[in-house]
């Protein structure tokens, strides 16, 4: 194939993925609509640390459980079925908690179920668009590209809670107007579906095809021995296991600290959410109007020391009735957006690293392996901030969550070779960049021959 059709190819993958892309957003903000409904709905009903840390591990355990299975599967069948499929078992599940409101029949019981199916579909969605992204992406968007997703997320998480606020302040009363709200879920839904049925994903590879059997220990040995062969990466894996622990409870325990520590209402929580998705759009901007940091691994441990740092902060804040009158959310909304700032920069730069230096035919397993390792503690962390915040106030636990996570990254930092990813990435983009230099100088000796 000459140099000019590989272009137009590439270029045609291109428009497709960014027109499946457009549909996508309309469902993130679908579902950001139900995620901001349902944890409203357990924090008013309970008040409890403890349930809002195990609805946070029920919903987070599918991915625990089955990101490798789902990794596996996405790198052998139709990467397509399975993101309708995922889809269609979430849409499903808005169906039922529309349902359970409607009928008055919303119970703590029907809710863990609805948030543990999202999960499920959820799983294996992310890993089927994690996977497909680099084989219709060019290499040289995929910072860029990673980085206005991220964006355009931040935006939808902004848009998503301020339509489902403001619709329960004006809507009718009682569930009925979570019902009415949760109908947006099902519409976007639709949206999405179209550019999904009409592109064509890439196929990298199908054991069903070759009339291989699946096989998730060896798939599963496969992406460990990858992770392994690649230098600096396991270490790095490691802190991030400590990241993912001791920034759980922030995210965990967020709508009681808005609602009980500090007298809110869904207002304020709103309020405090869009200032944390404020900071992950400017933080995606700097992202997408930036290459990139040439030192990934190091730029994302200097991230991840602010976060940790502003994280503290959070502890100083009255939590007395008058001043949260004079003083409202702003300030509170203010320091998670400068939390939040950074994450964008540590996921865009480690997802576009991982997804260079990764083979993409085994890009899927070797994804969901990375992040379910790195995940493997984040159900003890939800558990143990809802039990410990129950005791000692969620202040506490995010003042000794900051203070441990930048302890111990650091000297995970200091005494491993985690930097070394970065070495190991400048190498590998300097070998693609030779193996596309010499694939542009054959291509006219080729044409020259075949005259």
């Amino acid at each position: 194939m000459s140099l000019n059709a590989n272009i137009q190819e590439g270029d045609n993958k291109f428009r497709q993925y960014l027109f499946f892309w457009g549909g996508q957003l309309f469902s993130m903000l679908g579902s950001n609509i139900v995620q901001f409904v349902l944890i409203l709905w357990i924090s008013f009903e309970t008040e409890s640390e403890l349930m809002l840390g195990l609805s946070s591990l029920v919903a987070f355990g599918p991915f625990l459980v089955l990101g490798p299975i789902a990794g596996i599967l996405v790198d052998r069948l139709n990467r397509k079925l399975i993101i309708f499929s995922a889809d269609a078992t979430i849409a499903v599940t808005t169906v039922a908690a529309i349902v359970l409101f409607y009928t008055n029949n919303m119970t703590l019981y029907w809710f863990f179920i609805i948030i543990a199916l999202r999960g499920i579909g959820d799983t294996f969605h992310y890993t089927a668009v994690g996977a497909m992204m680099p084989t219709m992406v060019p290499q040289k968007h995929l910072s860029r590209m990673n980085g206005i997703n991220s964006l355009a997320n931040g935006v939808v998480r902004i848009i998503g809670p301020a339509i489902a606020a403001g619709f329960l302040a004006i809507g009718g009363g009682g569930l009925l107007r979570h019902a009415h709200l949760l109908w947006m879920d099902i519409a976007t839904f639709a949206i999405a579906l179209v550019p999904l049925i009409l592109i064509t994903i890439p196929k990298v590879s199908s054991a069903l095809e070759k009339g291989e059997k699946i096989s998730f220990f060896k798939d599963f040995k496969d992406a460990l021995l990858t992770i392994k062969g690649i230098n600096g990466l396991f270490p790095l894996l490691v802190m991030f296991m400590f990241v993912n622990f001791f920034f759980t409870p922030f995210g965990t325990l967020l709508p009681l600290f808005v609602v009980k520590t500090h007298f809110g209402f869904e207002a304020d929580y709103a309020i405090v959410v869009a200032f944390l998705q404020a900071g992950t759009v400017i933080g995606s901007l700097i992202m997408t109007f930036f290459k990139g940091f040439k030192k990934k691994a190091l730029s994302s441990y200097l991230a991840i020391m602010w976060a940790f740092s502003i994280f503290t902060t959070l502890y100083f804040l009255p939590s007395n009735e008058l001043w949260m009158v004079n003083g409202k959310f702003w300030l509170m909304g203010a320091i998670t957006f400068l939390i939040v700032i950074v994450l964008p920069m540590i996921n865009v730069s480690l997802i576009t690293a991982f997804q260079i230096i990764i083979p993409q035919e085994k890009l899927g397993r070797t994804m969901s392996v990375l992040g379910t390792l790195s995940s493997a503690i984040q159900p003890i962390a939800m558990l143990l901030s809802g039990v410990i915040g129950e005791y000692t106030g969620i202040p506490i636990v995010y003042l000794v969550s900051g203070i441990l996570g930048v302890v111990l990254c650091s000297i995970l930092w200091l005494t491993t070779k985690a930097s070394s990813l970065d070495q190991t990435l400048n190498e590998q983009i300097e070998e693609m960049k030779q193996l596309s230099l010499s694939s542009v100088q054959e291509t006219p000796q080729s044409s020259a021959q075949e005259n």
